[in-house]
């Protein structure tokens, strides 16, 4: 299994957050290749054992989806975990949904990892233990589209075409991802909570991630969020048809 991420920029508080990032993952999966995908600006990480992907495109917006296919299309295993490098997940959660997406006849193309999000506060991610996992608010993920993390067939990936690259700054690409995958028949493994109150009952299985501290972005005042919203209402009201002829006329690691 490859380890997919990507950077936005040089914010001193996102290179922060990938230290942790790389150390974590690399103490738990040291075979694993490690992947980064960094678009415009390129951060310095020669002091990394990673593959670095440079990707240059004419519009200084961030595009995720693009970022993320190029990590994929660059690896090799059968298997990839696409992470934002601000997520730390538990490798006990990782095993667990790998096994469910690649046993022998496994039905399921793709995972999502978790159901509970911790975010930690600045001073739990300056003071983050690697080896010990804790801390943060939990909310409970009730819905399946759930971005930040996801663990895939690589093959399966490539096919669906992956993440939608129509999709520039940030918000709605993870959503656009599974209403296409479940149109187009993929199927998706996770271990939904039905309800927020059952995060305090304790009725489902917690399979939680670390979110890592950041300054927050005002995403939704983005007049590009506005139009992201407006292209994931058309995917959602696509029929299974107009999906297939959707995915053929649309990019994968297109250059731009």
């Amino acid at each position: 299994m490859d380890i997919v991420t990507l950077l936005s920029g040089n914010r001193e508080d996102r290179l922060r957050n990938f230290d942790i990032f790389y150390k974590y993952y690399k103490a738990n999966f040291p075979k694993s290749n490690i992947i980064v995908v960094s678009q415009n600006e390129h951060p310095d990480l020669r002091n990394y054992n990673i593959f670095h992907i440079k990707i240059e495109t004419s519009s200084n917006l961030f595009n995720r989806s693009l970022c993320i296919n190029h990590g994929v299309s660059n690896s090799l295993s059968k298997f990839v975990l696409i992470v934002d490098s601000d997520i730390l997940i538990p490798n006990k959660n990782i095993n667990y949904f790998l096994k469910k997406v690649s046993a022998k006849n496994s039905k399921f193309d793709f995972a999502i990892p978790y159901n509970i999000c911790n975010d930690l506060s600045e001073e739990e991610t300056l003071s983050v233990d690697i080896n010990n996992l804790k801390g943060g608010l939990a909310r409970a993920c009730v819905n399946v589209n759930k971005g930040g993390a996801l663990i895939a067939n690589r093959l399966k990936f490539a096919s669906s075409k992956g993440y939608p690259e129509c999709f520039w700054g940030w918000g709605c690409e993870d959503d656009a991802f599974f209403e296409i995958s479940k149109k187009l028949n993929r199927s998706i493994y996770f271990f939904s909570i039905k309800k927020k109150n059952h995060l305090k009952i304790g009725s489902y299985p917690w399979f939680r991630v670390y979110h890592l501290y950041h300054i927050k972005s005002e995403t939704k005042k983005d007049v590009y969020f506005k139009k992201n919203l407006n292209l994931l209402k058309m995917i959602k009201n696509m029929s299974s048809e107009e999906i297939l002829e959707f995915n053929k006329k649309r990019n994968f690691c297109g250059k731009y």
